[in-house]
């Protein structure tokens, strides 16, 4: 279905907007708007809005005037028939061979197309909407990304674009995010970035709180980690040399304006409870996971007076309540007992054939 857009032009009623689909038989309405002056735009995918008023620019667009209680009707967009144009090409490495698995796009406003190329390195848009100011790019993990100016024509086809990708031996950031006294940071915000070559990732740690960023070019990266509850932290430079991983670890400090409960998770026979979720109700609502070692710990939560429960666990005295937190503090001792003595399952990893056992997998 297409979409109609009405928005509302100037400063007074904030440029509000307001997006009906059109039924069937072609009609749209739109109630509950604002009194204003309004363009309406018809609205189709990869194509720039069409306005009343038989235009692409906003500027040229009759202008609806609309009073209070008032009834506009006979706003009628007629949309154009429209003539697709076609894009194709490869993408070549710097020895010229085809590149497979490249993730291309074709971009503008309003517009964007996107595929991977196959083991012959070639990528086709056989619908374009003609426009000029696109941009083409290709990247894969191993290269650079590349990228250059299209003008895509009318009813036309651009043809024999080819895309170089450069290769590089990427080198990688791992490490480990835990708060200052060494507990675990799960789901932290971690970002690299280089200047020269121009690069920039990003990922979060995972619930053991490691993370590990592969397929950065070398040189000098600045990381900035971040966690909620906790003051952000950059390292920088920190240097990535090809075919090797530099280890940069984070101690995050709490952040004072908060406050933090914590505490363990245990079964029935006193073994740790791993992945129990714990749940605050108070001025914060917030959650967390136990650990492997069957801690916990809430940061980010506003002094007060909390009920710390365990939402998944239904036996009585599966919550505390009368908890203070204050600013600056970490409440400690919140600890829980379940009334189920959890299992054990072990065993080992190693290689087919060899039996060599396998680390960290």
């Amino acid at each position: 279905r297409d979409l109609v857009r009405s928005r509302g032009l100037g400063d007074v009623y904030k440029r509000q907007s307001y997006t009906n689909a059109n039924s069937a038989d072609g009609t749209y309405e739109r109630s509950g708007i604002t009194p204003g002056t309004y363009v309406v735009a018809l609205r189709e995918s990869n194509t720039p809005p069409y306005y009343f008023g038989d235009t692409y620019d906003q500027a040229g667009a009759t202008r609806i005037h609309l009073n209070p209680g008032q009834t506009v009707e006979g706003i009628d967009v007629t949309a154009p028939v429209k003539t697709y144009a076609s894009v194709s090409g490869t993408v070549v490495d710097d020895a010229l061979q085809p590149v497979n698995d490249a993730y291309v796009t074709l971009s503008r406003s309003y517009s964007s197309y996107a595929m991977s190329t196959g083991p012959d390195g070639v990528f086709s848009f056989p619908q374009v909407f003609p426009q000029s100011g696109y941009t083409i790019s290709a990247d894969k993990p191993g290269y650079f990304t590349t990228q250059q100016s299209l003008e895509v024509p009318p009813g036309g086809s651009v043809t024999g674009v080819m895309l170089v990708l450069n290769s590089y031996e990427g080198g990688a950031i791992a490490g480990t995010v835990t708060d200052t006294s060494g507990y675990l940071l799960e789901g932290a915000y971690l970002s690299f970035n280089c200047s020269s070559p121009t690069y920039s990732a990003g990922l979060s740690s995972d619930r053991y709180g490691t993370y590990h960023q592969a397929n950065l070019p070398p040189g000098e990266y600045s990381v900035y980690c971040s966690s909620s509850g906790y003051q952000s932290q950059t390292v920088s430079p920190v240097t990535v040399t090809g075919g090797e991983t530099t280890i940069q670890d984070f101690a995050l400090q709490p952040d004072a304006s908060y406050g933090v409960v914590s505490g363990s998770v245990v079964d029935a026979s006193g073994r740790p409870a791993y992945r129990i979720r714990v749940y605050t109700e108070g001025p914060s609502s917030r959650s967390s996971y136990t650990l492997a070692d069957g801690t916990y710990k809430i940061p980010r939560l506003n002094a007060g007076t909390y009920r710390i429960y365990l939402p998944n666990e239904s036996a009585p005295g599966n919550e505390q309540t009368g908890v203070g937190v204050s600013a600056g503090q970490e409440t400690t001792g919140v600890d829980f007992t379940l009334n189920v003595a959890y299992g054990t399952i072990s065993g080992m990893v190693s290689e087919a054939g060899s039996g060599v056992p396998l680390q960290q997998m």
